[in-house]
């Protein structure tokens, strides 16, 4: 049976052996951050995207050694694994950035650490669900909208929560809103709503968090000839959609 690897800081270690102790700051305080990222083909997509967002959410946590996450970091360490793992063509990562050494609220270090973890996918390409979905809104909890909302962050509350509504009313997805009430994604995906012959998607994370989510829409947009929109949509502009 083929053993299974996690990269830890630059160490292959196997994946059912623990990494961290009690006192990691991930773990007790949700400080840090983490990106998902797919390979289709053999090729990392959107490389360079994700690792603009990495890196900026590490300068606004004020964590160090920010400047080593570049594209050709992810592309490299991602190889890595997918060797060490025998996988190829088809691959789903999880890069989790987090601060090292002790202290309570207030660190006592800003050096950074990380692990990467690599599992097959059957798909090559991104699919729209042909049967459509059962959706609602999630609106016990929403996200805050301040200066680490583009970031996604290890404190995740919002969409663990969501995801429990989801699976207590037998949902597909749930929309997940921001603090003024507007819709700014789901669970697991972004939100384009299909309007009069035109295409929107939320303004809410428009920078670092939407730019490979703007690429993808623009990207389709033009295949389909129309037009990518960035709106504040309220709920019931879904209905309407």
């Amino acid at each position: 049976m083929q053993q299974e690897y996690i990269l830890h800081n630059d160490e292959f270690i196997l994946k059912n052996q623990p990494i961290i102790t009690a006192d990691n700051r991930s773990f007790r305080y949700g400080d840090g951050l983490f990106e998902s990222m797919r390979m289709s083909n053999g090729k990392l997509k959107f490389a360079e995207l994700h690792a603009d967002r990495l890196r900026a959410g590490m300068k606004a946590l004020k964590m160090e050694g920010a400047t080593l996450f570049d594209e050709y970091f992810l592309k490299q360490k991602t190889n890595e694994l997918c060797k060490k793992n025998k996988l190829k063509d088809n691959v789903r990562f999880r890069l989790s950035v987090y601060r090292a050494g002790d202290g309570l609220y207030t660190p006592n270090s800003n050096k950074s650490g990380y692990v990467l973890e690599a599992s097959a996918l059957i798909e090559s390409t991104y699919e729209l669900n042909k049967k459509g979905l059962i959706v609602d809104v999630f609106d016990e909890l929403t996200k805050p909208v301040d200066k680490l909302s583009n970031y996604k962050t290890c404190n995740s509350l919002v969409y663990v929560m969501a995801g429990l509504y989801k699976k207590q009313y037998n949902l597909d997805e749930a929309f997940i809103l921001n603090q003024n009430g507007f819709l700014c994604e789901s669970i697991s995906s972004n939100i384009f709503v299909v309007y009069d012959k035109q295409i929107y998607t939320p303004s809410f994370n428009r920078r670092l968090y939407c730019r490979s989510n703007e690429k993808c829409g623009n990207e389709y947009c033009q295949n389909q000839r129309n037009s990518c929109n960035t709106s504040t949509n309220k709920p019931r502009s879904v209905e309407r959609s």
